[in-house]
């Protein structure tokens, strides 16, 4: 009996409190919100580190949580914080959870912060998501689809065609009628469109 407590102590603490929290790379400044969330996403990668997940949900450890603190040394203090119902699965409350929000330009960072026990209630990242214009993400857009799509574009918005070469030949003809060209003004622009043919 004493062994299998031993063995039970010794799971939770590894569950609750094994591994080093580690700090998130490149976070974009306050500014860069006002890109579009895919491009933001494709700019700075590590905010898709925590995104959230079923598996993340089940049990995530220690060692793969960043630093809370770094969120709020780019962004300052969160504008919103609530405490988590996360903490009613967390029996006994060894994970005390809340969430964070910021509200930056046209988007809302919600964060899951986990503060364990065995870390002296730390704040760490446990999952982080980004809400643009109060809806989820739209799709990841590959780069070599918006340069297709830019191509085509360009292609749409191309100079309208040059007025068929027979209708200058007719305006032409009537512009040496009324007299506003002479004969040899008239040959030399007629001759000119008609090596265009």
């Amino acid at each position: 009996m004493k062994k299998l407590i031993s063995v039970a102590i010794l799971l939770c603490a590894v569950l609750c409190g094994a591994g080093c929290a580690t700090h998130f790379g490149s976070l974009p400044p306050r500014q860069e919100f006002r890109k579009p969330l895919h491009e933001l996403q494709w700019q700075y990668p590590e905010l898709t580190r925590c995104e959230p997940t079923f598996g993340r949900y089940m049990c995530t450890p220690i060692s793969s949580m960043p630093y809370a603190d770094d969120l709020i040394a780019k962004w300052g203090k969160p504008d919103e914080t609530r405490i988590s119902w996360w903490n009613l699965i967390s029996l006994p409350p060894i994970h005390p959870m809340s969430r964070w929000y910021w509200h930056i330009e046209n988007k809302t960072i919600d964060v899951l912060i986990d503060r364990p026990i065995a870390y002296g209630f730390e704040p760490h990242v446990f999952t982080l998501n980004i809400v643009e214009n109060g809806r989820p993400s739209q799709p990841w857009i590959e780069p070599q689809s918006v340069l297709k799509t830019t191509q085509q574009t360009d292609v749409e918005i191309k100079a309208p065609a040059e007025p068929d070469t027979f209708a200058r030949l007719k305006a032409l003809k009537e512009l040496k009628d009324s007299g506003l060209l002479t004969e040899q003004e008239y040959e030399a622009r007629r001759q000119a469109l008609v090596n265009q043919l």
